[in-house]
């Protein structure tokens, strides 16, 4: 059977101050076109590590991995990557949101446009094209997210609890009405945090664990992760998911926590960090960010305090830097933004102002 993607002995670990933190080990499957993936595990356990690394945004430190039997290096116009949190720039209309991957990488068109607008009006979006994401619902956001994701027809779907922010009636709208994918070329990845999930395995596994009022014997990270490595398929279905989709997950694992040395390398190191994008978003108008490592670590840190796992970076991230991105187009005198611990913390971005300097701007027209 012909394969889209096949993944060989790939081990990924992050090295931090107390040691080796493994966040896989020896990992190799093959999925064939129109098969789905699950991922399974608790917040913040990693499991962005095993998309990053399928994404080639990672690499792995050893195995290979490949997509159509080529070597996944670098971006590719093959994968679409869609995290739990929309990612919906606040600065940009939805409209601008769904076209800022074609806009930077050059390749916006009149064609690419009228399709992103006849998504819009596919996804009930279309009177929401001017509106801001704050001026949207969590679910109008997801599906905002979700037409960005869908707009370049990726061959492989990478999606991380995409429908986590609809409520039922919408998820069945989705599913029925809005989301009409021909499947056959695309390899779903399901990843998510699953809460609640080890109850069931705990009814099914420990016979005097009486009803959902029961608690683990052991309440520590380590026997809750214990507990999920043995989630098999019925686990899934008793905890919501329907069995259509269920089947077409013939992979299921479990992936460990991140600690902040790790979280801080999730920041700064893949080809698509949080760092790198915002970086390259100011320097769209030509003004340097510069992020010191203590100030890194102090994201981290907060990361973990909140207990949001490697997707809470973003939200600590956009915190801090949603100021500065209305502040910079406004003042053309801006010309480099520095964050340290302090501004982490709850302090002011420290400014260099210098000449007015020329703003960056895209040959494309966004109209």
């Amino acid at each position: 059977m012909k394969t889209i993607l096949d993944l060989h002995n790939i081990y990924y670990s992050y090295h931090t101050s107390h040691g080796e933190t493994r966040a896989l080990s020896n990992l190799s499957f093959s999925l064939a076109p129109g098969e789905f993936a699950a991922v399974v595990g608790p917040s913040g356990c990693g499991k962005s590590t095993l998309l990053s690394l399928i994404c080639g945004l990672m690499k792995p430190q050893t195995g290979e991995i490949l997509l159509n039997g080529e070597p996944v290096l670098g971006n590719s116009p093959q994968i679409g990557y869609m995290l739990q949190h929309d990612h919906l720039f606040e600065w940009r209309t939805i409209y601008r949101n769904i076209l800022l991957g074609p806009e930077i990488s050059h390749t916006l068109n009149k064609e690419i446009r009228e399709k992103a607008k006849s998504m819009l009006t596919q996804y009930g979006l279309k009177s929401f094209i001017h509106a801001r994401p704050s001026q949207l619902s969590g679910g109008m956001r997801q599906r905002a997210a979700l037409i960005r994701t869908l707009l370049p027809e990726p061959e492989l779907l990478l999606l991380d609890e995409p429908f986590s922010a609809l409520d039922e009636f919408l998820k069945d709208r989705l599913q029925q009405e809005l989301i009409q994918i021909d499947t056959t070329n695309i390899l779903f990845i399901c990843g998510g945090a699953f809460d609640g999930l080890d109850k069931y395995i705990l009814r099914r596994t420990d016979k005097s664990a009486l009803g959902f009022g029961s608690s683990l014997k052991d309440n520590s990270s380590e026997a809750e992760k214990a507990l999920l490595r043995k989630v098999e398929p019925h686990d899934l279905v008793k905890f919501g998911l329907i069995p259509e989709l269920i089947g077409r997950l013939p992979v299921i694992t479990v992936l460990d926590d991140l600690d902040e040395d790790a979280l801080v390398r999730v920041l700064k190191e893949p080809r698509n960090s949080l760092v790198k994008q915002y970086k390259e978003l100011l320097s769209m108008d030509n003004v340097e960010l510069e992020i010191t490592d203590e100030a890194l670590h102090a994201i981290a840190r907060k990361t973990i305090e909140r207990k949001t796992g490697a997707r809470g970076l973003r939200s600590v991230m956009e915190s801090i830097l949603m100021p500065i991105m209305y502040d910079v187009p406004n003042d053309p005198t801006i010309i480099r933004v520095t964050i340290d611990k302090d501004t982490v913390e709850g302090g002011e971005a420290h400014m260099d102002y210098g000449a007015v300097r020329k703003r960056y701007k895209n040959q494309a027209s966004l109209s």
